[in-house]
């Protein structure tokens, strides 16, 4: 009788840990399911009517940089229209990162207790910075002309370099803006940049 006992006590609690196990397997799938997309960079596109050779520049380029798509034409010379496609492209990355700029801004303002007008003088000092910046480690990966004569062109940045641009406009800003002298809005740089290249690449 003892032994029937004990052997229906040791198939419940095999069975009980069984359960157990499959219960938590399942639940770090669950897990794994949930933290996955978070952690996935999305696969930057571009425009549809982009000619296949700035398509494969934009699939191939690295997924933590910013991408910038220029288009021109109607130019005197081919050197011309070429040279204005890049200084697009380039422009369409510092409209990236000012974007990002005003992101990080706002975060920071919600968090501390920075005055607005204070806020606003120093986004306003980084974007001119910005805008004249000549994005220092940033990359022509394709420059190509379509069938109806645009020239296209395809600049990268990778994300060491957006931050050293964005480090180096806050500095010059925090000179102007003595209310924003103890202002970091680097520490909120992952979630902002994120963002940017979620969003796609920037056509101007």
């Amino acid at each position: 009788m003892n032994k029937t006992i004990d052997k229906t006590g040791k198939m419940v609690y095999i069975g009980l840990m069984k359960t157990k196990i499959i219960t938590l397997l399942l639940l770090m799938i669950c897990g794994a399911a949930i933290v996955m997309p978070a952690c996935t960079t999305v696969q930057a596109k571009a425009p549809k009517d982009a000619p296949k050779e700035v398509k494969k520049a934009v699939k191939d380029a690295p997924r933590n940089a910013l991408i910038g798509i220029g288009k021109a034409t109607g130019t005197a010379t081919s050197q011309l229209t070429g040279t204005i496609a890049v200084a697009r492209a380039r422009t369409a990355i510092s409209r990236q990162l000012n974007t990002m700029v005003r992101d990080m801004i706002s975060v920071y303002r919600a968090e501390s207790s920075l005055d607005p007008t204070a806020a606003l003088a120093f986004e306003d000092n980084i974007t001119v910075v910005l805008s004249g910046s000549t994005l220092t480690g940033s990359v022509v990966t394709c420059e190509t002309k379509d069938d109806k004569g645009t020239q296209w062109a395809v600049v990268v940045l990778p994300k060491k370099n957006a931050l050293m641009e964005i480090e180096r406009a806050q500095n010059q800003a925090k000179a102007r803006v003595p209310a924003a002298a103890n202002v970091d809005i680097t520490v909120k740089m992952d979630a902002a940049f994120n963002a940017a290249v979620s969003a796609g690449p920037q056509v101007q």
